[in-house]
């Protein structure tokens, strides 16, 4: 015989449905850094502050599951706003104002590392500038809009009051204005940064198909992109009267995004994993290049009647550093004009 007091409770679906993403987030934003550190120490390359960002936003994105589980099975986060009491209200409203502000912090660090990436890869002057312009406006835009967010109501304890936040007097900003606000102005950041590299990559001295393939490889970045847009137009639905019962949606793809700019932001740098599945060699088969030429030495063959130095010159001897690269990864060392001398960059992947 069925309990009674559990058959008089609603099954909360939403709930678990919320459960279930944040949980699945969770593991694979976990193995995506993971495997982004491994790769790095596998090339024996020392961390770089683009990677330590992207481990410390796993951090707010932890809390993130961290208070939606508590929103969920406290708060009842996905169960109509009548069928809580005052309390699980309380709970609700706490878990989800914080989760708020670690969303924030966790897309903004991300597109911080992704900008500081981008500035490693591609060492020209005009664009350095661009990207750390643009690590500016998204600090900016971290600082502003958790201050918003923090001060959504007149009296910070109003926003624990759903009276006052469904209220239509001034006392709180609305809360969808706010969020479509902050998604926005958050898409629009991304998007910017998501086109950003396609010039640079496009003057590289690589086969078009090679241009090609990295834009492409790059362009995964555009998922969170596609998660921020989905983002947007579950905001419609949004309702302050019944927010616990409209939230599950809303809250849900604000779990994805971050963690799927995590996992874009990790795609691109493993390409020493696949190094022992001889993929490399594949590679660089397929660009027509040996693993013991470069980029450079096979472009500008070995001059010596004259300098590197001289005007309209370029290096013809591969450089110890050049050859390790081309050692450890089979493949093209990327490498950028400027000043008329060739750089030997961070190799990219130019696989399919």
């Amino acid at each position: 015989m069925a309990d009674p007091v559990e058959a008089l409770t609603p099954r909360n679906e939403r709930g678990r449905a919320i459960l279930c993403v944040c949980i699945a987030c969770g593991i694979l934003e976990t193995v995506a850094v993971a495997l982004r550190f491994l790769a790095r120490r596998k090339m024996k390359a020392r961390f770089q502050i683009d990677d330590w960002l992207i481990f410390a936003s796993l951090w707010p994105n932890y809390s993130m599951i961290v208070t939606g589980s508590i929103m969920v099975g406290e708060g009842k986060a996905g169960l109509p706003t009548g069928a809580l009491t005052a309390h699980q209200m309380v709970v609700f409203l706490k878990m989800f104002y914080a989760s708020l502000i670690t969303y924030i912090w966790t897309v903004t660090l991300v597109r911080t590392a992704i900008l500081l990436l981008y500035r490693r890869i591609f060492d020209v002057k005009p664009f350095r500038r661009v990207a750390t312009v643009l690590i500016v406006l998204c600090l900016v835009w971290g600082v502003s809009v958790c201050f918003a967010n923090i001060f959504q109501c007149r009296h910070v304890p109003d926003a624990f009051n759903s009276e006052a936040i469904s209220s239509p007097d001034d006392r709180c900003i609305n809360l969808q204005n706010l969020y479509f606000g902050t998604v926005g102005t958050g898409f629009a950041l991304d998007l910017i940064i998501l086109v950003l590299p396609f010039q640079q990559i496009w003057g590289l001295r690589l086969e078009r198909r090679q241009k090609y393939e990295l834009i492409a490889i790059l362009s995964l970045g555009g998922l969170a992109c596609v998660a921020s847009i989905i983002r947007i137009t579950t905001l419609t639905g949004l309702d302050p009267n019944h927010l616990s019962y409209s939230v599950a949606t809303v809250y849900m793809w604000s779990q994805i995004e971050p963690s799927a700019a995590i996992l874009c932001a990790c795609f691109v740098t493993y390409r020493p994993l696949f190094r022992d599945l001889r993929l490399g060699s594949y590679f660089s088969r397929k660009s027509g290049i040996s693993k013991d030429e470069s980029d450079v030495s096979r472009r500008y063959p070995t001059n010596t009647g004259g300098s590197a130095e001289e005007e309209g010159s370029y290096p013809t001897k591969k450089t110890d550093s050049e050859d390790r690269l081309v050692e450890r990864y089979f493949v093209n060392t990327t490498t950028i004009k400027h000043n008329d001398v060739l750089y030997p960059r961070d190799p990219v992947w130019v696989g399919p």
